[in-house]
């Protein structure tokens, strides 16, 4: 693999583990974790491409399923707790930073992004790009958003490494001539020692 010029990280799975997402909210609100759940399915699209908020997705949760509680309840913040730092991804990005532009390119929801750099569950550094989903309306693996990189990026395509732990988000980045790196979301110290030797 030649060094790249620009690294983009996936959020979810990569720099953050989100496996216990809604657990809070189930357990303050009484509300079933699997209501929850099935909401976020149904608008999945809708919420990652920036159409509703997570606030709406939850107001929408208690109408769909006619559930009387507080609706001023603060939904995002309540996610945000139930997400971990990967912290070997964590620690490498901090100091990739000094030698290569780095930047984010993740399905993520309105207004998470700053809240998470504030709650130091991203390293708060000088992003060169910060490509989200709900802000460009597009999400992975529509191939439109990587288009939208290559556009925004003074960067050729074999100069960009895209990390993700789906394969289906890398498929389409390696057919657009993009380096890749997929990261095994179980085995962070593994794949983390794997980019260091790649790029240290």
């Amino acid at each position: 693999m030649n060094k790249p010029k620009l690294i983009l990280f996936d959020i979810g799975g990569v720099l953050i583990e989100y496996g216990n997402v809604f657990k809070t909210a189930s357990v303050d609100l009484g509300i079933p974790h699997a209501l929850i759940d099935s909401t976020f399915d149904k608008s999945d699209t809708e919420i990652t491409t920036g159409i509703i908020t997570p606030q709406e997705l939850y107001l929408n949760c208690l109408s769909n399923n006619k559930l009387e509680t507080d609706r001023n309840y603060n939904f995002m913040l309540s996610w945000i707790k139930d997400y971990t730092s990967i912290k070997p991804t964590h620690d490498l990005l901090v100091e990739l930073v000094s030698k290569y532009k780095v930047g984010l390119f993740s399905n993520i929801y309105k207004g998470m992004v700053p809240e998470l750099i504030k709650q130091d569950l991203l390293p708060n550094i000088n992003y060169a790009y910060q490509f989200i989903s709900c802000d460009m309306g597009l999400q992975k693996p529509d191939i439109n958003a990587y288009k939208v990189i290559m556009d925004t990026v003074n960067y050729s395509v074999n100069e960009l490494l895209f990390i993700d732990d789906k394969q289906e988000n890398l498929e389409v980045a390696d057919n657009l001539g993009w380096e890749t790196f997929l990261f095994t979301r179980e085995k962070p110290t593994e794949s983390v020692n794997e980019l260091r030797k790649l790029l240290l």
